[in-house]
C-alpha cells in the first residue's frame, strides 16, 4: 500500500480582517490619551504619566465607571494594573509630537489639541468625555498615589 499524500491542500486567501480587541488598537487609546489630558489636566495643561495610567485604566472598563465614580468620592481606593499598551500609545503620542514630557508630566502640543478639537468636532468619545468630567475634581494626585499604593 502506497502512504503518500496525493492530494495538496488549498491556500485560501480572506479580505476578512482578524478581530483586534479596541482596547489594542493604538489610535483610539492615543484618543484616550489626548481627551484625559485635556480632561484632567492641571492648571499649567499638565498631567502626571500615573493619573493618565489611572485614567485610562478605567476608561476602557465602562460597565464599572459607576464603582469607579463611587470609590473616588468616597476617597476609597481600589485595585488596577497597569497596562503595558498605555506606554506604548505613550510613547507614540511623543513620537508623533502630539504630547510632550517633562519632569514626568504630560502635556498636549498644538498636534494634540488639533486631535482633541477633531474629536470634539465629530463628536467622538462622548462617553468617555463625560466620564473624566466626572471624575476631574476626585480624581486627584493623592488619589492616584493611593491607589497606585505609593
Amino acid at each position: 500500500m502506497d502512504s503518500t499524500i496525493t492530494h495538496q491542500p488549498k491556500l485560501q486567501i480572506s479580505d476578512q480582517g482578524y478581530p483586534l480587541p479596541i482596547e489594542m488598537r493604538p489610535l483610539w487609546r492615543i484618543s484616550l490619551i489626548i481627551i484625559t489630558i485635556q480632561h484632567l489636566q492641571d492648571k499649567h495643561g499638565q498631567i502626571t504619566i500615573n493619573k493618565i495610567k489611572v485614567a485610562i485604566w478605567m476608561l476602557i472598563r465602562k460597565q464599572q465607571w459607576n464603582f469607579y465614580i463611587e470609590k473616588l468620592s468616597n476617597k476609597d481606593t481600589f485595585d488596577i494594573s497597569i497596562d503595558r499598551s498605555d506606554e506604548k500609545a505613550i510613547e507614540l503620542c511623543l513620537a508623533k509630537n502630539l504630547i510632550t514630557l517633562q519632569d514626568s508630566k504630560l502635556q498636549s502640543t498644538e498636534s494634540g489639541l488639533s486631535l482633541n478639537s477633531l474629536i470634539n468636532e465629530e463628536k467622538l468619545l462622548i462617553d468617555e468625555i463625560n466620564f473624566l468630567k466626572s471624575i476631574s475634581s476626585s480624581l486627584t494626585n493623592t488619589a492616584v498615589s493611593k491607589i497606585l499604593g505609593e
